[in-house]
């Protein structure tokens, strides 16, 4: 399921300034005619989002009754102040080798709804399908 989510996510946020075109794809069409092949209609939705043919994938979601325009947008949540700190608690970590700060703050952000992606290279930090902005408050 956090798979669909994310993906319907990618999607809604790719679709911000975007309308449906007017036809719904030809290869979308004649995946649900043969037998309501969903799975072949969603494997052509992803290449039309790969291919940036964002009306056509707009018009395929119509037609299939996936409304993502309810969705939030995510994309303009700004996540560098909490990698920064993130990134810093863990840095004291590891002279420490205490990480309760770092295990409150990773747990914190993920209940807000963001995956927390560490690695040598740093923190990175993405808004996930049940990313709410309002939890990000109580983090310090």
């Amino acid at each position: 399921r956090a798979e669909a989510e994310a993906t319907l996510q990618k999607w809604a946020d790719a679709a911000r300034d975007h309308v449906a075109a007017e036809t719904v794809d030809p290869l979308v069409e004649v995946a649900l005619r043969d037998d309501l092949n969903t799975s072949g209609a969603i494997a052509r939705m992803h290449a039309l989002f790969a291919a940036g043919d964002i009306p056509h994938l707009l018009s395929a979601l119509d037609l299939v009754g996936l409304d993502i325009s309810a969705l939030p947008r995510k994309a303009d949540v700004d996540l560098s102040g909490y990698a920064l700190a993130l990134a810093d608690l863990r840095s004291e970590a590891m002279q420490s080798k205490n990480f309760e700060a770092v295990d409150r703050m990773k747990t914190a952000l993920m209940n807000a709804g963001i995956e927390v992606r560490m690695s040598k290279d740093g923190v990175d930090l993405v808004p996930g399908p049940g990313f709410d902005a309002k939890k990000l408050e109580s983090i310090a």
